[in-house]
């Protein structure tokens, strides 16, 4: 799986983040019940959680309106 960059995101429509987005949880959710202790496990865990924190931020940012314009 590679890490999703923030133009990638940009390019996707909001049905395909919010699919990737339950894609993931699912992975992780996977990943957690096979052991999350285990080091291979932890680092594919810590990776999964960063994907989604990116998407969940991104869709923060684009629901409140994009970049602030300084004054």
């Amino acid at each position: 799986m590679t890490r999703s960059k923030i133009k990638e995101l940009e390019k996707l429509s909001p049905e395909q983040r919010a699919k990737r987005l339950d894609e993931l949880r699912d992975e992780l959710a996977l990943l957690i019940s096979k052991g999350g202790k285990t080091s291979e496990n932890f680092k594919a865990v810590r990776e999964v959680k960063k994907e989604i924190a990116r998407i969940l931020s991104y869709e923060s940012y684009i629901t409140r309106g994009g970049p602030i314009e300084k004054e």
